[in-house]
C-alpha cells in the first residue's frame, strides 16, 4: 500500500536495517554504530557542507577541495606503510601514561574480530572512513581555510591544530 516512492523508500530502509543488524551483533549494536555513523555526518560534514554552500564563499576554496599531486600521492602511499607502525608504538606508548578510552578499545576489538567481509567493511567505514572525511571538512576544509583569511598560516594552522586537538580529547584521558 501507499504511494510507489514511500514503498520503495520503506523497502530500502527495510534492506538496510537487514544488512545493519547481519553485520552487528545484536539490535543495540546496531543502532550504536548507526548512530555514530549519523551523528558524525549530521553534526560534522553536513553543517560544514552547508556552510561552504550556502555562504559568500567559493566551496571550492573554502572546503580546499583540489585533487592531489602524484608526489602527495606516493608520499602518502609511503606514510601508510612506514607510519602504521609507528601509530602502533606511538600506541603502546600512550598506554603506558594514560588510560585507553574504553570506546575505542571496544572499537578495535569489534574491528579486529570482524567475522565476515561485510563486518570488517562496515566497521572500516565506520571507524576509519567516515571521521576522517566528516574531521578533514570542518578541521581542515572550513576552520582552516577560515583563519587563513586573516591569520598568517603558521598561526592559522596552530589555532586548528589546537581546536582539532582539544575535539578530540577523552574526559576519561583528562
Amino acid at each position: 500500500g501507499g504511494a510507489p516512492g514511500v514503498q520503495v523508500r520503506t523497502n530500502q530502509e527495510g534492506a538496510d536495517a537487514a544488512w545493519l543488524l547481519r553485520v552487528c551483533d545484536s539490535r543495540a549494536d546496531a543502532a550504536y554504530w548507526e548512530g555514530l555513523f549519523a551523528a558524525q555526518w549530521l553534526l560534522l560534514a553536513l553543517p560544514a557542507i552547508l556552510f561552504a554552500t550556502l555562504g559568500p564563499f567559493s566551496p571550492r576554496a573554502t572546503l580546499a577541495l583540489r585533487p592531489p599531486a602524484p608526489r602527495a600521492l606516493a608520499a602518502a602511499a609511503l606514510i601508510m606503510v612506514g607510519g602504521v607502525p609507528v601509530g602502533w608504538l606511538l600506541g603502546w606508548l600512550q598506554g603506558l601514561f594514560l588510560d585507553v578510552p574504553e570506546e575505542f578499545l571496544r572499537m578495535f576489538q569489534q574491528l579486529l574480530t570482524a567475522d565476515t567481509p561485510g563486518r570488517f567493511a562496515w566497521l572500516i567505514l565506520l571507524i576509519a572512513v567516515t571521521p576522517a572525511i566528516c574531521e578533514e571538512l570542518v578541521f581542515r576544509g572550513v576552520l582552516l581555510q577560515g583563519l587563513s583569511r586573516d591569520l598568517p598560516m603558521v598561526r592559522a594552522v596552530a589555532l586548528s591544530a589546537l581546536v582539532f586537538a582539544a575535539f578530540h580529547l577523552s574526559f576519561e584521558t583528562v
